[in-house]
């Protein structure tokens, strides 16, 4: 039966509202669109408040405890510096003892106070430090938990810095507590086996990933690097990369092998106390110039018999390099694995910006590049469970941060040529 004109009207009408609900829904969606944004940062905020609150009491925790013993380390340590100002406050003879009575009551009282005096500052400067670590740790955990807390995948290189802090911090933090880490400036003990090394696999120098990876971590670097580059999709930054990876080199040679003479780590030993010394294969060491831990003189009695002070009967024409020991030993590996972690993160980064397919063998380096970061940052808890005393480590972490934002020079240089900045609007 054929449609009256008036029926096509009104469902030409009917039709018509229909679209217009729908477009008038759809609008009304997106104008909550932004209400439902709000609702989900919000909650990502309060996830990472919540996670941040409990990681500050622990945090604080941590600092009570320090302080009290700190407190009572103090007290003890001020009634011993008591006792030591009276010991110092009298006089070996009777008759000066009689005479002078009232002087050595002064100097006692001087003395006492000097010795309180030190305890107290010392406990002060411990309690400065606690702060300003307490500091560093709560803006540290603030961006780690509004990372872990996003809904968006984090960038790659956030993660990768957040990881590595977290394997030398907790891996620093284990040591401590468990006395695990050898203090590879002490001569006396950098020439022997790590005390735990009969019943901790990664505490022995010998074991296959010091040997085969961690003393040879830039190659390691160099040779993913380059399989990754040569299979990366075109409009990746090539150019920009490769140089990055020349500043990478430039700094593992000027800090670790040569800077116009000394490395710069060297330099740093020498300046802070270090000392050039020979081990002999009794586990005594002899003390000779730093120019020949320099330019790695290799001494026995025979050919250098000036250095040592008496002479020595060695079997075998025995011969060795010196090395710096004493002063602060920067940990290279921490500095090297660091700056080698943050290096690749940046190449696998390069990788995902780009939305063109990748091909199987870019895939592979993609897979090699994330296994050898994983390594890494293993390779730096290990170092820091059992190795390098606090303070080196914790220079060597830095020093692998502060290395690593130099090599992004070349991008920014880049981004600056091409306008790529945002500008803010006046």
């Amino acid at each position: 039966m054929p449609n009256h004109p008036d029926q096509k009207a009104a469902r030409g009408k009917e039709n018509e509202s229909k679209d217009s609900s729908a477009s008038q829904t759809a609008q009304g969606v997106a104008r909550k669109d932004p209400g439902r944004d709000s609702t989900i940062i919000g909650t990502d905020v309060t996830q990472s408040t919540s996670v941040l609150g409990r990681a500050e009491e622990i945090i604080e925790e941590g600092v009570n405890y320090a302080s009290e013993e700190a407190k009572a380390l103090g007290q003890s340590a001020e009634s011993f510096m008591n006792k030591v100002g009276g010991f110092w406050g009298t006089s070996s003879s009777s008759d000066t003892k009689n005479t002078n009575k009232e002087g050595g009551k002064d100097s006692k009282d001087s003395n006492a106070k000097l010795g309180t005096t030190v305890v107290r500052t010392e406990y002060l400067l411990f309690h400065v430090m606690l702060t300003a670590t307490r500091t560093q740790l709560r803006v540290f955990l603030l961006g780690l938990c509004t990372i872990l807390s996003s809904k968006e995948m984090p960038d790659i290189r956030q993660a990768a810095l957040a990881l590595t802090f977290l394997a030398i911090f907790l891996g620093t933090l284990y040591s401590i507590r468990h006395n695990t880490y050898l203090d590879t400036s002490n001569p006396l003990l950098t020439a022997l086996p790590h005390p735990l090394h009969a019943t901790h696999y990664f505490a022995s120098k010998a074991n296959p990933l010091n040997v085969v990876f961690i003393k040879r971590t830039w190659a390691w670097t160099s040779a993913v690097f380059l399989i990754h580059i040569f299979t990366s999709p075109t409009h990746s930054r090539r150019l920009q990369r490769t140089l990055q990876y020349v500043l990478a080199t430039c700094a593992w040679l000027g800090f670790t092998t040569w800077f116009f003479g000394p490395a710069l780590l060297e330099r740093v030993i020498v300046s802070s106390g270090g000392q050039c010394v020979l081990h002999l294969p009794s586990g005594a060491y002899v003390p000779v110039p730093s120019e020949y831990c320099f330019n790695k003189t290799r001494v026995s009695a025979l050919s250098h018999a000036q250095l040592f002070p008496t002479p020595l009967l060695i079997e075998g024409g025995w011969a060795a390099v010196p090395r710096l020991r004493r002063g602060h030993d920067v940990s290279g590996h921490v500095f090297l694995l660091t700056l080698g972690t943050l290096f690749l993160a940046d190449q696998l980064s390069a990788s995902f910006r780009r939305t063109q397919a990748w091909t199987p063998a870019h895939r592979v380096a993609v897979g090699l590049t994330g296994a050898l970061m994983a390594l890494w940052m293993f390779a730096n808890w290990i170092t820091s469970v059992y190795f390098h005393s606090p303070t080196e480590k914790l220079s060597g972490f830095l020093l692998g941060i502060a290395s690593y934002t130099v090599t992004r020079l070349p991008f920014w240089l880049s981004d600056l040529a091409r306008n790529d900045y945002p500008v803010p609007a006046s």
